[in-house]
């Protein structure tokens, strides 16, 4: 889940692509690292369904460059060491696989994942909320302020307190979570 525009966009990310692949049986998927010169890098994903024959690719060219903040809050571009390298390339590579993966993937079952997955998440939510009810909301508080998010930011995205969220909203704000967490999505 991460915003984009004035709407929050939410699909599979790549565990799930890579478990729905694993499921569906008889597919192979990965990560080629086509050309790379000094200053760029070509990558492409692929997913190939072997029962089928179907076999996708894709493809991302990136500036061997990485982002670095500066303690004044601005950001300068910087080249990588080895390590930041490797790292770009997985993290660009993980988003070529995926999509690989959903295109080659029948678009009903994908849905029907994302569906229970949403439920499960739903029904998470819910049973801690139920355990605990200031325990979680106190666990989800503290988890956010690892990524710079405060309670009142939080507060004014649900639009009411936090001690009135439901279940849905929950299952929401680790979505969010995660996708800072992981660098798919900004605090702002």
């Amino acid at each position: 889940s991460f915003p984009r525009g004035n709407q929050q966009v939410t699909g599979p990310n790549i565990q799930m692509a890579r478990e729905l692949a694993r499921c569906w049986g008889n597919m192979r998927f990965g990560l080629r690292v086509g050309t790379e010169d000094a200053n760029n890098v070509h990558i492409k994903g692929y997913a190939y369904d072997l029962e089928s024959n179907n076999y996708i690719e894709a493809e991302d060219k990136f500036a061997k460059k990485i982002q670095r903040k500066q303690r004044d809050g601005s950001s300068i571009w910087v080249t990588p060491d080895e390590r930041d390298l490797r790292e770009l390339i997985n993290r660009r590579g993980a988003i070529c696989v995926r999509n690989a993966i959903l295109q080659i993937m029948p678009p009903d079952i994908v849905d029907d994942a994302v569906t229970k997955v949403q439920e499960t998440m739903r029904r998470a939510a819910n049973g801690e909320l139920e355990k605990d009810r200031p325990a979680a909301i106190k666990k989800m508080v503290m988890s956010f302020a690892d990524v710079h998010v405060t309670a009142e930011m939080l507060a004014t995205k649900l639009g009411h307190p936090l001690d009135i969220i439901n279940d849905a909203e929950f299952a929401e704000l680790r979505t969010i979570f995660a996708s800072i967490r992981d660098g798919n999505s900004k605090r702002e």
